[in-house]
């Protein structure tokens, strides 16, 4: 082969890799927004340029224009009597680093990571940014993919997938591979952010104790949340939301508790939404809330029913709305329904607020017209999913009341140990409840259950002296120990609640039939 020809051959092979190699960095950098991949489709466009200027620029052509200062800097290179072993090595530099960067970057694409295992998880991450792992012949494969979402979102769900998997160099998948070790799971740590409180004072270092008090107990109480298994669903009655004029230290109390559940279904949300914006706002970016209209019914107090869930593991679907009742019985608050989608399930929550007091008549009535409603609207219409979850506050006293078995008539079932849990404060009642309806294709099976008793943890008896100021001349005045303390104890009902969280672990089972 001639020398010109050999010329052009290395020239060409040298444009395609620069080619190949701005190419890869281009899609790498949509994907991952990697640096590395920025540096190598820079050196492809400099190497670009270079190997240019030596095919087209004679000494000639150099001696005029812009090219006649590229001609000084690079004379070694620009002279054709060593021009042809330079673009060798240049070339094959090139094409060394490309295919090193490739064989490096390559496995770790998220779209194609296949891990042996015995069991398929599904995985949620970041804000509205999904990715799943599907089962098929033995191999889990990652995918991330994007309904709908700005690049800015899947950004997010790429890189908190590449943290998780950047201690994976290639022998170490090879290893995974082999010996069919699972996916580790992604934990999400509970817990709001205590930047903003003030720890030079006295209130500021007690609220701070005090969340990390409730911390600590709910990280022994409840289950290890991550985003590859099972959901934590709540219900909780936060007396007065809104209304009650409640100190800041408690609402960094609320959150805190809200912190470590997936979904918590509220009731007693007044139709002003400072309290629960300002929840949110402690809460911070992962989670999120709707809610429903006000109550129009003066016995229904304007009050709003509410969901605040993590948008790490839960999306909001395709319906929103209250159920509406095509029956003269008509509830003081009508019932809530969003339909969420998450693990790659979808399902249905149903937030219900019952009628209160020595009028069990109407709770009844109430109880009927709504678990019938409900189920015929849930049995014709697919978007509901397969499960559905009923759940907030019945003020039933009785586990086996007439309420109760209105709900069962319909088909709804409730754990056996929900229905001995008692979630107020005053007696031993479970007026919090969490019923259950399911298709024959669902997979959703009962975990753990429980509720979270926070009396011991926050506004404690040994604290009442240090809320003197706080609660004023009401308590000031109180002749004796004894009134005091019985007003202390009524007044810290209002700070948090007269109710307490009734939660569930759901998880989901993989069928054994094959599509």
């Amino acid at each position: 082969m001639s020398t010109s020809r050999v010329k052009k051959v290395v020239v060409a092979v040298g444009f395609g890799g620069c080619i190949l190699a701005v190419a890869y960095s281009a899609v790498r950098t949509f994907e991952a927004d990697s640096t590395f991949s920025i540096l190598l489709g820079a050196f492809g466009v400099a190497l670009f340029v270079v190997l240019a200027a030596l095919r087209w620029v004679t000494a000639d052509q150099a001696e005029k224009g812009i090219l006649h200062n590229i001609y000084r800097v690079l004379p070694t290179a620009l002279d054709w009597s060593c021009r042809l072993s330079i673009r060798l090595v240049l070339a094959t530099t090139l094409m060394i680093f490309t295919a090193a960067a490739s064989i490096w970057l390559g496995p770790m694409s998220l779209h194609s990571i296949n891990i042996k295992t015995d069991s398929a998880a599904f995985v949620r991450v970041d804000t509205d940014s999904e990715s799943q792992l599907k089962a098929g012949d033995g191999l889990l494969t990652l995918e991330v993919w994007r309904p709908g979402q700005s690049h800015d979102q899947v950004l997010g769900a790429v890189r908190c997938l590449n943290e998780h998997l950047k201690p994976w160099k290639p022998q170490r998948r090879q290893n995974l591979l082999e010996c069919g070790e699972p996916l580790a799971p992604v934990l999400i740590e509970n817990g709001i952010d205590l930047s903003s409180v003030d720890q030079t004072t006295t209130d500021g270092r007690r609220t701070i104790e005090n969340v990390m008090r409730l911390r600590q107990a709910m990280n022994q109480a409840l289950p290890q949340r991550d985003v590859t298994d099972a959901l934590l669903i709540a219900t909780w009655n936060v007396r007065r939301l809104g209304r009650s004029e409640r100190l800041q230290e408690s609402t960094y109390y609320i959150a805190e508790i809200l912190s470590h559940f997936d979904a918590v279904a509220i009731q007693e949300v007044d139709s002003k939404l400072d309290a629960l914006h300002n929840l949110i706002d402690l809460l911070g970016s992962n989670y999120s809330c709707v809610y429903s209209l006000t109550s129009p019914c003066r016995s229904g107090n304007k009050e709003r029913m509410a969901y605040i869930y993590d948008r790490r593991k839960m999306r909001v679907g395709e319906m929103v709305s209250n159920v509406i009742l095509c029956d003269s019985v008509q509830p003081r608050r009508s019932p809530y329904a969003v339909t969420f989608d998450a693990l790659g399930r979808r399902f249905a929550l149903v937030n219900v607020h019952l009628a209160w007091g020595s009028g069990g008549w109407e709770r009844l009535a109430e109880a009927k017209a709504i678990s019938s409603a409900v189920y015929k609207q849930w049995e014709i219409e697919p978007l509901w999913g397969d499960d559905l979850i009923l759940m907030g506050t019945i003020n039933s006293a009785d586990k086996n009341g007439e309420e109760a078995i209105a709900f069962a008539d319909c088909g709804f079932t409730v754990h056996p140990e929900l229905s001995d849990m008692s979630t107020y404060h005053w007696q031993n009642r479970a007026y919090g409840q969490l019923f259950t309806l399911h298709r024959p294709a669902s997979t959703m099976c009962y975990g753990r259950v429980g509720v979270f008793d926070f009396r011991e943890l926050v506004f404690r008896v040994d604290e009442e002296d240090s809320y003197r100021a706080e609660m004023g001349e009401k308590y000031t005045e109180k002749g004796d120990s004894a009134s005091r303390s019985s007003f202390y104890s009524r007044w810290t009902l209002r700070q948090m609640s007269d109710h307490f969280p009734k939660w569930v672990e759901f998880r989901f089972i993989e069928s054994s039939s094959e599509d």
